[in-house]
């Protein structure tokens, strides 16, 4: 059974291979989870962490390493956009990243789209209450594009619908058609930031219509108008009993949206995940999950005396580990019924034995990684440091000269933090 602090151990891993390229690292054991486009921050997560929690940071890495791989934050921080902008943005380009990654890593899309029905599905909540209804616009562009992963987001993606269609009526057809030219082809961040920009503008021009009477024949009218897909998912035609918002003051919460903080506005997938992360976190240091990172300790060449005792003490260390490496991987022959004529069998045919056929079979050979932890804390000063150290020597000696073995040696603590390691031999040396 795989442990869940296995599987966290082996986040850096996993991001690295995301990421495409080596550079790419994750550091768990901060207090927020972030990015800051090359390494990918977790808080420090607890030992005995829930399924879900794990599944949560998973989706994070994948998220996060899907923005590091195809994001271009060179030309996302030249264009300095608006919050509002910036949260439409934000939208099309998770939605775009995500596309792409899933499309080399599968896997990855079922952990996205359990994100994504875990938020804006189960956990959504309308904000027809005493949420300003402009929110209603950012919302709905956000969960049309969720919709199109996940056909269940339409559900509460009709809450907002109901609002446009109530408070800011003619904006969602606008809306709809930049977002079908994003769904058809959005290439790349400049392009999701054009189409955001044309979003933006979309709201900001927007014009009351003019108000008509609030008649049942009315009533249907809207109805009508709606889409036949949504019809079947919400009656969004419920909601026209309500009064709506005045068109001097629609006009004006569209304004005062457009001036908004980014904190007053919907949050995006990252944001969401970085939230209930953090909120995660391990209380005591005693029971969260970190990885040591690569630090540096002074270090020099071991003694002449002391590497001849090593190599002395091994002797007999070397001679087995060979010896038993060599039985696992040398050929053997068994005698049959298939196979190649075994001349000295031949004997056999005289007493009807049909064995006289040879079949050699090679066992598998050995492939495999021994990684050797020095512990150089404190405790160890004095003759047992010595001792553990003319031992590393030895054993990776022995190791090094057996075909099919990779070993190395690593220090602990190294001068940064007790979370540190310094490399003293790496795989490969």
């Amino acid at each position: 059974m795989i442990r869940t602090k296995d599987v966290l151990n082996c986040l850096p891993l996993l991001a690295s291979v995301l990421g495409d390229q080596y550079g790419v690292q994750v550091c768990i054991g901060g207090k927020e989870a972030c990015t800051n486009g090359k390494v990918i921050y977790l808080p420090a997560l607890p030992t005995d962490c829930e399924p879900e929690l794990l599944a949560m940071a998973r989706g994070f890495v994948d998220h996060e390493a899907a923005h590091i791989r195809h994001t271009d934050f060179t030309a996302l921080r030249t264009a300095k956009l608006d919050p509002v902008t910036f949260n439409l943005f934000n939208c099309l380009e998770d939605w775009r990243i995500e596309k792409k990654l899933s499309a080399i890593f599968p896997g990855c899309r079922h952990n996205l789209n359990w994100l994504i029905r875990r938020f804006f599905v189960e956990e959504a909540e309308s904000r027809a209450g005493d949420d300003p209804p402009a929110l209603a616009v950012l919302d709905y562009v956000l969960l049309t594009v969720r919709a199109w992963d996940v056909e269940e987001v339409n559900r509460p993606r009709m809450a907002a619908v109901d609002a446009l269609l109530k408070h800011f009526p003619g904006l969602r057809e606008v809306l709809d058609a930049v977002l079908a030219k994003v769904y058809i082809h959005c290439p790349d961040t400049a392009a999701a930031m054009a189409y955001a920009r044309q979003l933006a503008q979309s709201i900001r021009q927007w014009e009351p219509q003019q108000q008509q009477k609030e008649t049942r024949e009315n009533g249907a009218d809207l109805c009508d108008s709606a889409p036949q897909s949504d019809q079947d998912i919400s009656s969004d035609c419920a909601s026209q009993t309500q009064q709506p918002t005045s068109p001097s003051r629609a006009k004006d919460q569209l304004a005062a949206l457009l001036h908004a903080e980014a904190q007053d506005l919907p949050q995006n997938l990252g944001e969401l995940l970085s939230t209930a992360l953090t909120l995660c976190q391990a209380e005591s240091a005693f029971e969260k999950v970190t990885v040591a990172i690569e630090g540096f300790r002074q270090s020099g060449a071991l003694p002449e005396e002391q590497k001849l005792q090593a190599l002395q003490a091994s002797t007999a260390l070397r001679t087995r580990l060979q010896g038993l490496l060599q039985a696992r991987t040398q050929k053997r022959c068994s005698i049959g019924r298939r196979g190649a004529l075994h001349p000295g069998s031949l004997h056999r045919l005289q007493t009807g034995n049909p064995r006289i056929f040879s079949r050699e079979a090679e066992q598998t050979g050995l492939n495999t990684a021994v990684h050797i932890l020095l512990d150089v804390s404190g405790s160890m000063s004095g003759i047992p440091i010595v001792l553990a150290k003319q031992a590393c020597f030895a054993v990776a000696k022995a190791l090094e000269n057996i075909k099919g073995v990779n070993p190395a040696v690593t220090a602990f603590p190294a001068m940064a933090s007790t979370s540190s390691v310094f490399p003293i031999m790496r795989h490969g040396q």
